[in-house]
């Protein structure tokens, strides 16, 4: 199995720096008792580096890209929450009313000036920059997020 994004690629590529840091070079294959001394630390990096908690439970029996799947749901999760948060903070709106597939103008009925302020409330949020005609040319909720995603990705 590949990832099949690239946001996926760059975690992959996240875990295996973190397994390198913590597995010595002298060892090539990974056993169980090997997997066991390594995992809970990789595991703690990616906690922290993710703002997350991995259920280590179920991680052992996982490959390396469904963990970066995992990771990957999370950071969509956490995104579409902050987002509402901010829609919620600054123009007030029924947080049931707002999903993927919201219409940002014709559901939410936000002016320009409201659309404004949640951009640069979505810009303080996640640290990334939304221009102007960009932020006007969103056309659901959820491809506001994708874009936020996108830049995500590309500060990592």
């Amino acid at each position: 199995m590949y990832p099949s994004t690239t946001a996926e690629l760059k975690i992959v590529e996240t875990i295996s720096v973190l397994v390198e840091k913590y597995l010595p070079d002298s060892l090539h294959s990974l056993n169980e008792s090997i997997c066991a001394k390594w995992m809970p630390f990789v595991l703690d990096d990616l906690d922290a580096l993710y703002d997350m908690k991995i259920d280590r439970s179920k991680v052992l029996t996982m490959s390396i890209i469904n963990i970066a799947k995992e990771i990957q749901w999370h950071i969509a999760d956490q995104v579409h929450a902050r987002l509402i948060d901010v829609i919620d903070n600054v123009a007030a709106i029924d947080r049931s009313r707002i999903h993927p597939l919201t219409r940002i103008v014709d559901d939410l009925c936000l002016d320009s000036n409201s659309l404004i302020n949640i951009g640069v409330n979505l810009e303080d949020e996640f640290g990334i920059a939304i221009q102007d005609d960009r932020l006007h040319s969103f056309q659901t909720i959820a491809a506001m997020e994708n874009y936020i995603r996108e830049q995500l990705d590309a500060k990592q």
